[in-house]
């Protein structure tokens, strides 16, 4: 499939691993049930082995402190359009592909990981749980879905351990920033080398 568009400012890659692959990532899903989704915007150069991993923030629902049924749709659903498809990506900050701009990262490889899971992504949950939002439940995924994003990232977009180029850079805001503590032990167990030789940055916004 041609993604070539994907390398223009402000553009990315949708990749939803469930159909990349049902038989590993058919778990990887948002609290409506769809399929998750991220956006992936490679190196425009395709020289640097930088990555950019960002986890969207958005709050909390768990019925406890919480009520669910005061969230929104964009936060229980998967982004629109299909996997391998063309999609917008937020450009501010560090996804800025200006080199005046941002200078360091204008470059990398940039992952944007939209939150849909209201778990501040630490769920792994098989089943629908009900919740006052939907009588037949939702899925509380955000740790399944984090897992899934990096071994598609893994196998299908060479983000590789092995390279001593290769430098991380996992973080999040607000909920996101929640989800980076929950999920670093599992990111430095993925990338030992690079962790264990200061090439993986946490940063919890």
């Amino acid at each position: 499939y041609n993604v070539s568009g994907c390398k223009a400012s402000g553009k990315a890659e949708l990749v939803k691993p469930a159909d990349r692959d049902s038989s590993l990532w058919a778990a990887a899903r948002c609290s409506d049930g769809g399929n998750y989704g991220f956006q992936l915007s490679l190196s425009p150069s395709g020289n640097s082995r930088d990555w950019v991993i960002y986890l969207e923030g958005g709050g909390l629902c768990d019925d406890n402190i919480t009520d669910c049924a005061t969230r929104g749709s964009d936060k229980k659903s998967p982004l629109p359009g299909a996997d391998k498809s063309v999609t917008q990506i937020d450009n501010r900050g560090v996804f800025n592909r200006s080199t005046s701009v941002n200078p360091t990262f204008s470059d990398a490889n940039l992952v944007f990981n939209p939150y849909c899971t209201s778990d501040q992504w630490s769920g792994s949950s098989t089943s629908r749980r009900p919740t006052t939002a939907d009588t037949q439940g939702w899925y509380f995924t955000g740790k399944t879905n984090v897992r899934s994003m990096l071994e598609v990232l893994i196998q299908r977009y060479g983000l590789d351990d092995s390279s001593d180029q290769t430098k991380i850079l996992f973080a999040g805001s607000s909920a996101g920033g929640e989800g980076v503590m929950v999920n670093a032990n599992d990111v430095k167990g993925l990338f030992p080398r690079i962790a264990t030789s200061n090439r993986l940055k946490i940063v919890n916004d």
